[in-house]
């Protein structure tokens, strides 16, 4: 079976998104197609035949978007630019963005037509703190409430979404904190849409939150402690195809953890090398038969097989080289 993806990560002279194929038959990776229109596009995420992307930039919150071609290229729509800077995370609604800054600590949304036209910045919401650094937001399942790790504050924020983009902070609960020094990264939520997971980068701890679906409040269930190692800095965070596994990245310690879950409650199972040094992020393909890994520091993506069985990682399989990558999409 052949898979395809795009790879997104810091821009070199020869390119920032790259396509990319995985072979099953033969565990083959081959680079297919490269485009070099955005900055620093270090994440991604797709939407019917578009993609859109973060660029960290050190001056400006931007955005942008892409055409998928039918051979599979990219073709740069437009780009816009919200208030602050060094955008690191989207989360893609019906035809919202909403965009995280780690730089600055907030958090915008923005507005894209149905030709992938980001046309208007619609939301903005600041943070008053020492170093608030936005990391990553997620929506519910009900598409009701978005959710924000702030990881310079310790805190989950949630917000109300209205139409055309307006978000505003829940009425019922602003924020839930964590333990001081924990730093909330990313955050995946149950297919039920019952419970949210958040992987800590300093206590290299997860937290898991019930949610309530009519008023969006979150009420701790459990944390987990993965490892000990100050120096170890917990990245990326997913479910494997049935919810019974929760799979992440330990960057200093190049592996990726699997974690059993029952009704919110974990249990560290096993770890498994990533195949390279700095596991930034990960994504498993929808048959749940292999694990794309971007390994950011040894410049790979590599490719683990998933036992059907147990979800217990393989060797490496695949890889590949690439300049940097941060973050992978599976198309």
């Amino acid at each position: 079976m052949m898979y395809k993806m795009y790879v997104g990560g810091y821009s070199s002279e020869h390119g920032s998104i790259y396509e990319v194929s995985f072979d099953s038959n033969t565990n083959e990776l081959k680079l297919i197609s490269v485009n070099n229109e955005s900055l620093n596009p270090i994440h991604i995420l797709k939407k019917d035949d578009l993609l859109f992307s973060a660029n960290e930039i050190d001056e400006v919150a931007r955005v942008s978007s892409f055409q998928i071609n039918k051979d599979g290229s990219l073709e740069l729509i437009n780009r816009i630019d919200g208030k602050g800077f060094g955008t690191c995370d989207i989360t893609i609604s019906d035809n919202i963005l909403y965009a995280a800054n780690y730089g600055s600590g907030n958090i915008f949304s923005v507005v894209f037509e149905e030709d992938g036209v980001l046309s208007e910045v619609m939301s903005n919401v600041e943070h008053i703190g020492e170093e608030p650094r936005a990391h990553s937001t997620i929506l519910s399942k009900n598409k009701k409430f978005l959710y924000e790790a702030n990881l310079g504050l310790d805190k989950i924020f949630a917000y109300e979404v209205y139409p055309e983009g307006i978000i505003r902070n829940l009425p019922a609960q602003n924020s839930v904190s964590l333990k001081p020094f924990e730093g909330p990264r990313h955050m995946t939520i149950s297919n039920d849409g019952k419970y949210l997971f958040i992987i800590n980068e300093y206590g290299n701890s997860i937290y898991s939150y019930e949610m309530n679906e009519h008023t969006g409040v979150l009420s701790y269930v459990d944390r987990l402690q993965l490892v000990d190692d100050v120096e170890c800095y917990s990245a990326d965070i997913h479910f494997g195809k049935d919810n019974k596994y929760l799979y992440v990245s330990l960057r200093g310690r190049d592996e990726i953890a699997q974690v059993e879950v029952k009704d919110g409650m974990m249990s560290l199972i096993k770890t498994y090398p990533s195949g390279g040094k700095w596991p930034r992020s990960f994504k498993i393909s929808d048959d749940n038969e292999y694990m794309f890994i971007t390994n950011q520091q040894s410049n790979a993506l590599t490719v683990l097989k998933i036992d059907q069985n147990n979800g217990e990682l393989s060797e490496v399989i695949g890889e590949i080289e690439l300049f940097r990558p941060t973050t992978v999409v599976i198309y």
